[in-house]
């Protein structure tokens, strides 16, 4: 029994199996350990989000119900009768009592503490429910703070602050507005004061069920209020690289700095309440949990390696012995077949495998003959298209030649163009060296020599060592046939074609190259879409699919051009490989230059 085992652990497919059954139950067990780690965290974190948002929303419905409080006071003071009494006239009717007694009944009625102050421009004097931030004849500070904002506006200024330069230390609320006479003059300001523990109440009042930080932070990212004390208040408080923007631009509450605050935005009060949501919390909820999976883990992991154990003994032991026989047929012996020893399930494989074997053996011998039997028949298929395309444009030269009375030039052409003729409609072999190609190219340039005359250039730079490279026949021609139709028959003066070669990364490159009438941007895409429609674009059309037909995505045409200046054409093939050697009865005659 030891030695079987041994046996096992030496095998190759034994050993890949029990790991990869071991790994897969592993594996398994982390990914829904880590899900159920993300998903209760994810959870507890949004419950523990929500809980401070919630907190945050309460703080700033307690905070803006006293600024609607207190600018609904700061409202009515400024409009009433007896505040504008007693700012203008010097000295007032009863010393203003009637005013501070009204005063009082409005600070009376706030919840929380807050001062109460109306100060005349034209004395200075400042009346008052509490200690002032402004003494009498404090006239210049009435345009900074709180008092610039209200000249600025016509309703009440809100303004918070922490360590104002001319309000009191503890003051972090101030109201303001201006009171005006009839005729439109200002006459002073009411201002209202709330101090430090007016807000302290009001954020203690919401109970967020844990300790944690509280802020009241302004658009300036100064903190007004901290529940961590008065030394954590002021401008620059907030941690290094701190920054409120995603609040103030976003939702009016969510979370900041990768969840560690909730937040609400009081556009009222134009400030931000933040929460701090308990670390501590978090990270023993998280230890916790950890914890309790990691056990899980391991107590899983122990049962993982018996059953991967069982599970590969079980699978490796009879599939061993197909082992020789699928490596045979993995190496191409298709006749490869397995003795059938066994009547059980691993019998039945063993049966089955030799069916597979067997089918697939002659599948792959169809396939491949008819993959063949296809690709022969289009590229016949796509031949026949270009011949009658070519054939069309010679006959019309040569008609050309005779209304013109040229029976000369006309015996020329119908001679050369027989041997011509006999090349292309040869269709014992699709391939042809690059030579023979460019014999067919030159026979076809020599026919149209005699009709341009001296009116037509062609230069030719091949790469020799491309010569005897195979390629699909009549690939070249069309290029040179549409350079010449369709470049340069409408140009004055002479035209001229250049053909060139090369090698590059295993693709043969020819470029066909004219000094022609060009092509509009219009008329160059139409060109580039290569679709078989039109005299123009046939030529193309078809030299396009059998380069890709014969070779793969790289293989075809590129085409640029500018109106006025000419055409050049890339096209790239890939070579062929050798055939057996076909004995050529009809060779394309040579021509006499290439230019």
């Amino acid at each position: 029994m030891l030695r079987k085992w041994k046996q096992m652990l030496h095998s190759g497919y034994f050993v890949r199996l029990l790991w990869m059954v071991l790994l897969s139950i592993i594996a398994a067990l982390v990914v829904f350990a880590a899900v159920i780690y993300t998903s209760y965290g994810t959870l507890y974190l949004s419950s523990l989000s929500s809980r401070g948002q919630t907190t945050a929303a309460e703080i700033c419905g307690g905070l803006e119900s006293a600024l609607m409080d207190y600018s609904t006071a700061v409202d009515e003071l400024a409009a009433g009768r007896l505040t504008r009494q007693w700012l203008t006239q010097s000295p007032p009717e009863d010393g203003g009592l009637s005013l501070l007694r009204q005063m009082y009944g409005y600070k009376n009625d706030f919840t929380e503490e807050a001062a109460i102050s109306v100060i005349s421009l034209k004395t200075g004097d400042v009346l008052s429910t509490g200690s002032s931030s402004l003494a009498p004849g404090e006239t210049d500070s009435l345009n900074w703070s709180v008092f610039r904002q209200a000249n600025e506006t016509d309703g009440v200024a809100v303004h918070l602050t922490a360590k104002d330069a001319v309000l009191e230390d503890t003051t972090r609320l101030a109201l303001a507005k201006v009171v005006c006479g009839a005729d439109g003059q200002k006459l002073g300001y009411v201002l209202l004061e709330a101090p430090r523990t007016t807000l302290a109440a009001l954020y203690h009042m919401p109970s967020t069920g844990y300790a944690s930080e509280t802020l009241l932070l302004n658009p300036y990212d100064t903190v007004i209020y901290s529940s961590a004390g008065a030394e954590a208040e002021g401008l620059g408080k907030l941690p290094n690289g701190k920054s409120t923007e995603q609040a103030w631009s976003g939702s009016r509450s969510g979370t900041l700095w990768g969840g560690a605050y909730a937040y609400c935005r009081s556009d009222l009060l134009r400030g931000l309440i933040l929460v701090e949501l308990p670390k501590m919390q978090i990270l023993n909820f998280r230890s916790s949990l950890l914890g309790a999976l990691l056990l899980g883990l391991a107590t899983a992991a122990l049962v993982s390696v018996l059953v991967a154990w069982r599970v590969a003994q079980t699978i490796s032991r009879p599939v061993h012995q197909l082992r020789a026989s699928m490596e045979k047929f993995r190496n191409g012996e298709l006749d490869t077949r397995v003795p059938v020893q066994r009547s059980d399930e691993m019998g039945q494989l063993e049966a089955d495998f030799n069916l597979m074997t067997e089918q697939i053996e002659q599948l792959v011998g169809h396939v491949q003959q008819e993959q063949e039997s296809l690709r022969v028949a289009e590229a016949q298929a796509l031949s026949l298209q270009v011949n009658p395309h070519f054939i069309y444009n010679v006959l019309d030269l040569i008609g050309w030649c005779a209304r013109l009375g040229k029976n000369d030039v006309v015996v020329q052409v119908t001679v050369n163009f027989g041997k011509l003729l006999r090349s292309i409609l040869n269709n014992r072999d699709d391939m042809v060296c690059v030579r023979t190609e460019m014999d067919m190219v030159r026979a076809y340039i020599d026919i149209q020599k005699l009709r341009y005359a001296e009116r037509l250039q062609v230069e030719m730079q091949l790469d020799e060592s491309l010569e005897e490279e195979r390629i699909p026949k009549l690939l070249i021609q069309p290029l040179v046939e549409n350079a010449l139709v369709h470049g340069l028959e409408g140009k004055p003066g002479v035209g001229r074609i250049r053909i060139s070669s090369r090698r590059e990364d295993g693709y043969l490159v020819f470029l066909v190259e004219d000094n022609g009438v060009g092509l509009s941007e219009e008329r160059l895409e139409h060109v580039r879409q290569l679709k078989s429609q039109g005299m123009y674009n046939i030529g193309l059309s078809n030299v396009q699919q059998r380069a890709q037909l014969y070779g793969d995505e790289r293989c075809g045409l590129r085409i640029e051009s500018k109106l006025g200046e000419g055409t050049k054409v890339w096209l790239t093939v890939l070579p062929q490989p050798e055939t057996e050697k076909r004995k050529e009865d009809d060779d394309v005659p040579g021509a006499s230059g290439g230019g």
